[in-house]
């Protein structure tokens, strides 16, 4: 689990060290706080840069972790996630830019929450968590569209106040406010011919990576 905030005008750096809550590793100082739980979350930190995320996001046919996103993200800033896939949420604190972002994988795998109170952004892989740490309710609509659709649609969630990610999504909170946009759009080719067994190869293939 990965549950945290930022307020960027009461943020003050370098980001502390963290430490062992017993249950997880934890970060907090003035104007953000950051908690870590269970054996799926990785977290890398120093004076200047925080990245924690979730799941197992690759480059290629390698998988990555927390500090080779770092590097990424110092090389190109909020542009790093675009070369990416596999299924991921990441959670970014920069202290030079006095700003948090938030990512999703391309098809939403992982959850990605959020919630604004106060001048802060809050964030969290489960709404629930978030919703009861903030004190919202359930949202009536969304238990509708949950009997309706047999799903609740992004970003909506089942709490008041609560909003989830959309697939392949980038939120950036700073002063200046909270911007979310798309970051990737798939393309179709639908003129390309290939050979029917060519085909079946990377089908099988891609279904046996997808649920390793």
């Amino acid at each position: 689990m990965i549950y945290g905030r930022f307020n960027p005008r009461e943020f003050e750096g370098p980001f502390a060290s963290p430490t062992d809550a017993g249950t997880g590793l934890s970060l907090e100082g003035k104007g953000y706080a950051l908690q870590l739980a269970g054996p799926r979350a990785q977290l890398y930190s120093d004076a200047q840069l925080v990245v924690a995320c979730i799941g197992h996001p690759r480059i290629g046919d390698g998988y990555i972790g927390a500090e080779t996103f770092a590097t990424a993200y110092r090389q190109n800033g909020s542009t790093a996630v675009e070369q990416l896939c596999g299924n991921f949420s990441i959670v970014v604190l920069d202290a030079l830019t006095r700003q948090a972002l938030l990512y999703t994988d391309r098809f939403a795998a992982e959850a990605m929450c959020h919630s604004e109170q106060d001048g802060s952004l809050y964030f969290c892989d489960r709404a629930d968590v978030l919703a009861k740490r903030l004190g919202h309710a359930i949202d009536e609509q969304a238990l509708f569209n949950y009997l309706y659709f047999h799903a609740i649609p992004a970003p909506r969630t089942a709490f008041v106040h609560v909003n989830r990610l959309e697939a392949s999504t980038r939120l950036i909170f700073a002063d200046a406010g909270r911007r979310i946009a798309r970051y990737w759009q798939p393309h179709f080719i639908e003129a390309e011919q290939r050979p029917l067994q060519e085909l079946k190869v990377e089908f099988r293939t891609l279904i046996e990576m997808a649920v390793k």
